[in-house]
């Protein structure tokens, strides 16, 4: 016994599944419709919400320094800000100095050279370094 189309379409349970999907197919064209629009809306900047600076675009740090270059800004100054101390070792005057020792490394042929001198005072100190 062969079921027809239309007696298909006629069962409850059919009805109530055909319902059901077309519910959800409006209900997710209203979804892709919200999403659309909120896709059309501009980017979130600092220039036109209360995002902060530090999260909006920077080109970066070589595109800017041209860019500056090519207006005819001048670099940026290396080093600490006029007045402000330094982080450098502070060097010793040539008229303080006792004596010098040069130090060169010897090969001890498995890729590091170990050197011990004698310094001034007479304490033994060993240099190492990779070669």
């Amino acid at each position: 016994m062969a079921i027809t189309e239309a007696e298909a379409l006629a069962d409850p349970t059919v009805l109530a599944l055909v319902a059901g999907l077309t519910a959800r197919i409006a209900a997710l064209e209203a979804e892709v419709l919200r999403l659309q629009e909120r896709l059309a809306q501009p980017a979130k900047t600092p220039q036109n919400s209360s995002v902060p600076a530090a999260k909006g675009f920077k080109p970066d740090r070589a595109a800017r320094r041209r860019a500056a270059r090519a207006d005819g800004e001048p670099a940026p100054k290396r080093g600490p800000k006029p007045g402000h101390p330094g982080v450098s070792r502070s060097r010793v005057a040539a008229t303080a100095v006792d004596s010098v020792l040069v130090c060169r490394p010897l090969d001890s042929g498995q890729g590091r050279s170990h050197e011990f001198t004698r310094s001034p005072d007479g304490h033994a100190r060993h240099l190492a370094s990779l070669l």
